[in-house]
């Protein structure tokens, strides 16, 4: 799927995405052929019928690197439309089980090279992906639109040689999904709720969900 490894630092592996191949979307809002990424699955199997109180909630400010934490929980920091650009950190358990602490375990953040994205959203077509696969930049546009050139995950052209294509992502039109992307650890309202983001089984994607009153990382059921 043209996913470089060295996209991710170490820790990242608690997003439990599992990508095979192929996902399910539909076309959203944003622009014709805009897709929003719906269609993933919750495999955590989280009742979305009732609301429930936050379980954990995350600091105001970014935490230290080896301060305190209370207990398992994600949070995010930031506002870019881009979900690998914001600042992302954990509470692990730590060996031997002692005191929890944090741990940034923020994305790779390529910035595009100058000239590198349309001046409008790209219709798909192919396109000569950056370089190195682990230094893919998305490029953003009006409308919480993001466009990637990336292998394609299904169609003639699986396999991406010589040349990828543009895929356009739209935000999410699934009732109860923020336009952007929501830090994760912040309030949301009914349990169960699942927002996806780019495609969270490629580089940059990202599928949230509301659990206990707050926005986690869902696990997107990606197939191939």
């Amino acid at each position: 799927m043209g996913m470089g490894a060295s996209s991710f630092l170490m820790g990242v592996a608690s997003l439990a995405v599992s990508c095979g191949g192929s996902t399910t979307g539909s076309t959203g809002q944003g622009g014709a052929g805009f897709q929003d990424a719906a269609g993933f699955q919750d495999a955590a199997g989280v009742d979305g019928g009732s609301d429930v109180p936050a379980s954990a909630t995350c600091p105001s400010t970014e935490p230290t690197v080896g301060a305190p934490c209370p207990g398992s929980t994600d949070c995010s920091y930031g506002d870019s439309l881009r979900p690998e650009c914001r600042h992302r950190w954990s509470c692990p358990t730590a060996p031997g089980g002692g005191p929890r602490a944090w741990t940034s375990v923020s994305q790779a953040c390529p910035q595009a090279p100058a000239g590198y994205c349309p001046p409008q959203p790209p219709a798909s077509s192919s396109c000569m992906p950056m370089t190195d696969p682990g230094q893919r930049a998305s490029c953003e546009y009006p409308g919480s639109v993001l466009c990637q050139c990336v292998c394609p995950t299904s169609g003639p052209n699986l396999g991406c040689a010589p040349t990828e294509q543009w895929i356009c992502y739209g935000p999410p039109t699934t009732s109860g999904c923020p336009q952007v992307v929501p830090n994760l650890g912040t309030p949301c309202s009914v349990q169960g709720t699942q927002c996806a983001y780019g495609d969270p089984c490629n580089v940059g994607g990202l599928l949230v969900f509301c659990r206990a009153g707050i926005w986690e990382v869902g696990e997107a059921t990606c197939s191939g």
